[in-house]
């Protein structure tokens, strides 16, 4: 199992339904992609400095680099 690991940094006029939005079509990827298995996307709740001002992160796990490469 691979686990790909993503921090962004939202702008301020990012809609929170935008957002939903990037996490609801990196879950339908998971119907076209052989071997991408669970997706999580959240908000960033480490304070800072250790946030260093990513607002929010995603993770993405693979069954293997095969199917990592595909995404």
């Amino acid at each position: 199992m691979i686990r790909h690991c993503v921090f962004a940094k939202f702008r301020n006029d990012v809609a929170a339904a935008e957002r939903k939005a990037i996490h609801s079509d990196l879950e339908a990827l998971r119907q076209v992609i052989d071997g991408m298995d669970a997706v999580k996307f959240s908000a960033n709740v480490s304070p800072e400095p250790f946030a260093r001002g990513f607002t929010h992160g995603f993770t993405i796990d693979f069954r293997d680099a095969a199917a990592r490469d595909a995404y």
